[in-house]
């Protein structure tokens, strides 16, 4: 930093006096501007603070687009000058303040490399489930909720085993082999929701779906679902598919229904 100071000769000691008081001998003035060092132009917008020494309250300025700032009046005394600019080192010197003067600085900055630590974006993705009221649900209504670890660690082939396995469910062979249907008491259908869309034919189940596409179960009885899937005196059963990781493809349930219909139209003709 570079002082260019103008002011009458001698030194007063810092008094007992705090910034705001009026006082008679209130009559210094001290001004500046803060200049960039390696380019001399000013700098604006930097924080210029003063105190007496020994005192903690501060005068406070911030320099305008000349880079000039003024405290006045001021009692004579030692002061405590600093200046903060972000991007610039931190300056902090002493003034002497010395009685009916005018001091005039001009305060030098160079540009200080500020280490940065590496920048780590986190992206918070809302899940399906999440999205979809799955664990709300779970908390707050009767069902039975089935997650994807529950169905890798059922070890199942097809959904219709896996749901076969809840109490209101049992899973019915479908006549040609053609895999089987999920029904409640009586033979009674459930009406089937995949991710919100309601699914026609629920018979086509095993072949449109393998358990490695879906990421949770949803099984309601008749009185028990939301009441946006609500309607059905068989029950309702909701499925959520997988979201795939990266460069992991999905199917969409058209396709999922086309490999259903296709695989059932085989399955008539060979049986004809």
């Amino acid at each position: 930093m570079c002082w260019a100071a103008v002011g009458l000769p001698g030194t007063a000691e810092a008094q007992e006096w705090r910034p705001g008081e009026s006082r008679t001998e209130a009559n210094a003035h001290l001004q500046g501007q803060v200049v960039d060092r390696a380019t001399g132009l000013p700098v604006s917008l930097v924080g210029v603070r003063l105190r007496p020494e020994g005192q903690e309250a501060w005068f406070e300025d911030v320099t305008d687009e000349q880079g000039r700032f003024l405290f006045s009046p001021l009692v004579p005394g030692v002061y405590r000058l600093e200046v903060v600019r972000l991007g610039y080192e931190t300056i902090a010197e002493s003034v002497d303040v010395t009685p009916v003067s005018e001091i005039r600085v001009v305060v030098e900055l160079s540009p200080d490399a500020l280490p940065l630590e590496g920048i780590v974006v986190t992206t918070i993705r809302r899940s399906r489930l999440e999205a979809n009221g799955f664990y709300e649900r779970r908390q707050r209504r009767p069902g039975t909720f089935i997650t994807r670890d529950q169905i890798e660690a059922r070890g199942a082939y097809e959904l219709s085993q896996i749901l076969g396995g809840v109490p209101m469910l049992r899973a019915q062979q479908l006549p040609g082999g053609r895999g089987a249907a999920v029904v409640g008491r009586g033979g009674c259908i459930p009406d089937y929701y995949v991710d919100g869309v309601r699914l026609v034919d629920s018979a086509t189940l095993d072949f449109e779906f393998l358990p490695g596409d879906i990421e949770a179960m949803e099984v309601y009885s008749s009185v028990g679902a939301p009441p946006q899937y609500s309607g059905s005196r068989c029950g309702t059963i909701l499925l959520w598919t997988r979201q795939p990781g990266p460069g992991e493809p999905q199917r969409s349930i058209l396709a999922r229904t086309m490999v259903g219909v296709v695989f059932i139209i085989a399955s008539f003709l060979v049986t004809r």
